[in-house]
């Protein structure tokens, strides 16, 4: 039931407008590793990560998952069609699984294949490739099921999604310890720099944080989502 449940969140939040502005943010990545290629060879691999740290994890990965994870539920609850789901034989936890699925599902492509992609063109270092690979992962799935819960519990959650993204993810989380602790971003960029072994930003998480704190969050925030769809009326 989770896999139909799945199947049927995806065929309704990935529209051909969506799909067309997601592959096209996602092509920019690519054509920015090319003017990296065509650089010094001695600044590539910094001037790589450096550009996936900010366009491929700041904007790329937040963007995307806010895009697809808010419409898993949200738009569900917007044209009051929840409620036809709702009636089937399917367990809240389920709908939340299978909403989760379809986000992650679709999202981690969209992410991952441009981000590794333009890591290979820009660098050719299989260490960089596999650090943008993994980072770009990890966040990803961090991103999805903290804006699977948003979309499905507030209003105009694009709007709300942006707003994040732009003040905590993009200034808070980059200057204040604190901030840094409770974000996706941070985790992500940590392990980028980690597995490529160069500096790591300012209030870094640990090789092993990195990875747990993104999952727990996602884990976290599909099973909130499961319990509000258990306690809230959508008829």
């Amino acid at each position: 039931m989770i896999a139909r449940v799945a199947k049927l969140i995806a065929r309704i939040q990935l529209t051909r407008g969506r799909l067309i502005f997601l592959l096209g943010i996602g092509v920019i990545v690519i054509i920015f590793s090319f003017f990296i290629s065509a650089s010094s060879g001695a600044n590539r691999t910094p001037d790589t990560i450096d550009m996936i740290d900010g366009y491929g994890l700041g904007v790329l990965a937040p963007v995307v998952s806010l895009v697809l994870a808010s419409a898993a539920l949200g738009d569900l609850v917007d044209d009051r069609t929840l409620v036809y789901l709702w009636l089937r034989p399917v367990a809240r936890w389920q709908i939340s699984v299978g909403a989760a699925l379809a986000s992650i599902g679709t999202a981690l492509p969209l992410v991952v294949v441009p981000v590794t992609l333009a890591a290979f063109v820009g660098s050719g270092d299989g260490t960089v490739i596999a650090a943008a690979a993994s980072a770009s992962a990890v966040a990803t799935l961090g991103y999805a099921g903290l804006f699977l819960a948003l979309g499905f519990k507030v209003r105009r959650a694009l709007v709300w999604g942006i707003a994040y993204i732009l003040i905590w993810e993009g200034f808070l989380a980059r200057s204040v310890g604190f901030a840094a602790k409770l974000s996706v971003g941070v985790y992500a960029n940590s392990l980028l720099k980690h597995i490529s072994d160069l500096e790591l930003p300012k209030n870094p998480a640990g090789p092993v944080a990195s990875v747990v704190v993104p999952v727990i969050v996602a884990v976290g925030a599909v099973a909130l989502t499961a319990r509000w769809l258990k306690t809230t009326e959508v008829a």
